[in-house]
């Protein structure tokens, strides 16, 4: 037994000169998570290791869930483009009997803060607001510009995102442009505590320096999917902007630079009535090619708003054009050819 003992105390005994003179291979950093040190220090070699975030900043816009709640409204951004149509009277809410929307077209949203509505919209946009914090901050952080032409390309993405983000939060949550007024806390490091509301100036001010770092940032930067950010989407961001502003200048300057330069060509007729099927359309600027793997069904805009989806506008959640906007549109305006002119229906 004495004997055992001594062979056990001996190997402690070695092993404990073994790790004081082997202090050198000891593992400074744990392997199973990752920091945001360490992730910052290797993307500086491995553009890799942050492109993936980037992606998944992307995937957030179309995925369902991601305003925070299981509503069957929430699935991305073209959910709140449907918020906004109603909200603008653009569209009606013509027959509602599963009741979504019903508190948006009813006002109801806009006059209680306490509605789910508003929790969506704010939790949807800071979420890719605070995704794309967090690869700025892997990418060198906000005054930044990387070595590798890669990380310059992730970066700018990340900053169009940001002020993506902002600008449809502004859209939201102000009336109109008043530059004076609170409307929004800024975060611009994922670390940051809760902020107060900046102003309105403030906010814009910081999509524009975002929208025209990205642009310089994507100057060399050829997508190779239309989901990504390139430069010419950022400038059409920062016409949007400007637009939103008042500065109807420079939104023209960034708006043809667009159309001249950006390599879209007006859409014909049938690529207009042909049901919006293909990504690849030169006229469409920034999308997403949704398929089978993507897992959408009637969490979706075609469960809400396609009535040959057989989901809800076909089951009882009916939408409709206003009938002042589809006057207003030409008659010999190939886009008056999507709508279907029934005054007597649900579906007009």
């Amino acid at each position: 037994m004495k004997k055992a003992l001594k062979y056990i105390l001996a190997l402690i005994f070695i092993g404990g000169i073994s790790s004081s003179c082997g202090d050198d291979f000891l593992e400074v950093y744990p392997t199973e998570f990752l920091s945001q040190e360490q992730i910052q220090a290797a993307s500086a070699t491995n553009p890799d290791i942050i492109a993936g975030s980037l992606s998944g900043i992307y995937t957030l816009m179309f995925e369902t869930g991601t305003g925070g709640t299981t509503g069957h409204d929430d699935f991305g951004q073209k959910g709140y483009d449907i918020y906004a149509d109603m909200l603008t009277g653009d569209m009606a809410l013509s027959v509602s009997t599963y009741g979504w929307y019903r508190s948006i077209t009813e006002f109801q949203t806009t006059q209680d803060f306490t509605f789910t509505d508003n929790y969506q919209v704010w939790r949807y946009y800071y979420r890719i607001i605070r995704s794309a914090n967090l690869v700025i901050d892997a990418t060198g952080g906000n005054e930044a510009i990387p070595e590798l032409e890669e990380n310059k390309h992730i970066l700018g993405q990340a900053k169009a995102l940001r002020a993506y983000g902002y600008f449809y939060l502004a859209q939201y949550f102000q009336k109109a442009y008043n530059e004076t007024e609170l409307i929004l806390p800024i975060y611009i490091d994922p670390n940051q505590p809760n902020q107060p509301k900046s102003s309105a100036s403030e906010v814009y001010n910081l999509i524009i320096s975002d929208l025209n770092s990205a642009i310089s940032l994507l100057e060399t930067f050829n997508r190779t999917q239309k989901n990504e950010v390139n430069q010419y989407i950022a400038k059409a961001l920062l016409a949007y902007t400007y637009g939103a502003i008042g500065d109807y200048t420079n939104a023209k300057i960034q708006s043809n630079d667009v159309l001249s330069q950006g390599g879209f060509t007006l859409m014909n007729s049938d690529e207009i009535t042909g049901g919006f099927n293909d990504v690849n359309t030169s006229g469409w600027m920034w999308g997403q090619d949704i398929t089978l793997d993507n897992g959408l069904d009637l969490v979706s805009w075609w469960g809400q708003m396609d009535v040959f989806t057989y989901s809800y506008a076909w089951a009882g959640d009916a939408k409709a054009m206003d009938a002042s906007l589809f006057d207003a549109i030409a008659d010999d305006d190939a886009r008056k050819g999507q709508f279907n002119y029934n005054p007597g229906s649900y579906y007009h």
